[in-house]
């Protein structure tokens, strides 16, 4: 009888096979990680919501200044230059960073609810922005509950003085290296157009006993893979060394990058940010002028473009030389406006 049942229940079921235990698992599996790559990808939007809320009020902080001759002492001060309220809710709440030395130094978000996907978001970051663990702006920034955001510039300021201006300059101020199929370099008043064809193009001018400057000038790349921006470089420009700004939509998706060079040679990033990340609401990387500045003092660097911040780092393998533009491949750009001025 017992028998007989046992027979009867393998007739009505069956135990599960290798093959099908394995495919139940790799479902599991895949819904599991389709799951984290959701939650993943809302916790990395929210960081690159909170980086981009962060500047916003950097740049507020400026205007303050600016207007008023002082800086913000709470974040009331700066309602008045943004849309709407200033958020402080249950997972965000910013204000101004105010150090019981230096006074202002920037912006600060604390974090009460936010999980380890935006704290990820901001850490990966603050290799390339000026966000900060603690007040003093000494510790970059690594998943802790409150990011800083460094805005005042520790007193260095612009003296005034200008080094260079291209308004005022002739082709013989400038040193010239082209490759391949490239024409030759126009310059036409203030205005700097690269030149057609592949290749390399390089140009280099000013004094290399420059060491603490601001570069600013006005950008159009009309297409290819992008420019560059010289400072702190030293030789001739085909073996030039020292430090380059790329504008560069052929890395990666598109991407802000400093690197160091080396006799003509480029070396991997230091600093580096995608377009997207620097300016989440869209940027428009062709046919559109762009203002880019860059700042050097001792081992900071600080690149803007538009007047928003997009690097803020350390360096100091070079610590003087002269300023220059490149393009490669096919990129077609026009600099205009360039101005070098001394930084105290």
């Amino acid at each position: 009888m017992a028998r007989g049942c046992s027979l009867c229940w393998r007739k009505r079921g069956r135990a599960f096979t290798l093959v099908e235990i394995l495919i139940t698992l790799i479902v599991i599996g895949i819904l599991a990680g389709a799951m984290m790559m959701a939650f993943g990808s809302q916790g990395s939007a929210l960081g690159t919501k909170i980086a981009a809320d962060l500047r916003t009020l950097g740049s507020a902080s400026v205007i303050h200044k600016s207007l008023n001759g002082t800086w913000p002492g709470n974040r009331e001060d700066l309602e008045v230059f943004i849309d709407g309220s200033i958020e402080c809710g249950d997972r965000v709440c910013y204000d101004t960073a105010l150090d019981e030395e230096a006074g202002f130094v920037g912006i600060e978000a604390r974090l009460m609810n936010v999980g380890t996907g935006a704290r990820k978001k901001l850490s990966k970051m603050a290799t390339a922005m000026p966000f900060f663990s603690d007040i003093q702006m000494t510790s970059r920034y690594s998943g802790e509950d409150i990011v800083y955001y460094r805005v005042a510039y520790g007193g260095a300021a612009a003296s005034g003085e200008w080094l260079f201006s291209s308004a005022n300059a002739s082709p013989r101020d400038y040193r010239f290296y082209t490759s391949g199929a490239r024409k030759d370099w126009r310059i036409e008043g203030g205005t700097i157009v690269s030149p057609e064809g592949g290749g390399e193009a390089r140009l280099a001018f000013g004094d290399e006993n420059w060491t603490d400057y601001t570069i600013t000038l006005t950008s159009v790349l009309e297409k290819g893979n992008g420019f560059g921006v010289y400072y702190r470089a030293t030789g001739d420009p085909e073996k030039i060394t020292g430090y380059a700004f790329q504008y560069d939509p052929g890395y990666g998706k598109g991407e802000f990058i400093v690197r160091k060079v080396y006799d003509g040679r480029e070396q991997g990033p230091i600093a580096r940010i995608s377009f997207s990340d620097a300016f989440p609401d869209g940027f428009d990387v062709y046919g559109k002028q762009h203002e880019i500045g860059i700042t050097v003092v001792g081992s900071r660097h600080v690149v803007t473009v538009d007047g928003q911040a997009v690097l803020d780092f350390e360096d100091s393998s070079f610590r003087s030389g002269a300023t220059g533009a490149r393009v490669w491949s096919d990129s077609v750009a026009t600099l205009d406006d360039i101005t070098v001025t001394k930084v105290d």
